[in-house]
């Protein structure tokens, strides 16, 4: 078949790979793009890593902006 390598087949609206640790891409997703995604979560890894919430209501707030209906995580698997 193909030897252990990664295959990947294109269709219409994805690249789907059967490497199993490559997840589906949009066919429309450029690098550029794809860099500016990677830029944005290394951003809020490093803001997750200084934040030092006072109480227990700082934690809950800052727990939806990241984990809510309209929050960054929902947002970044939109893109």
């Amino acid at each position: 078949m193909h030897n252990g390598e990664d295959l990947n087949l294109r269709c219409s609206h994805s690249v789907i790979s059967t490497n199993p640790a490559r997840k589906f891409l949009p066919a429309s997703l450029s690098l550029s793009a794809m860099e500016l995604i990677v830029q944005q979560i290394e951003a809020h890894k490093q803001e997750i890593a200084a934040f030092k919430p006072e109480n227990a209501e700082q934690l809950e707030q800052y727990r939806i902006k990241f984990l809510g209906t309209k929050g960054i995580v929902k947002a970044l698997f939109g893109k």
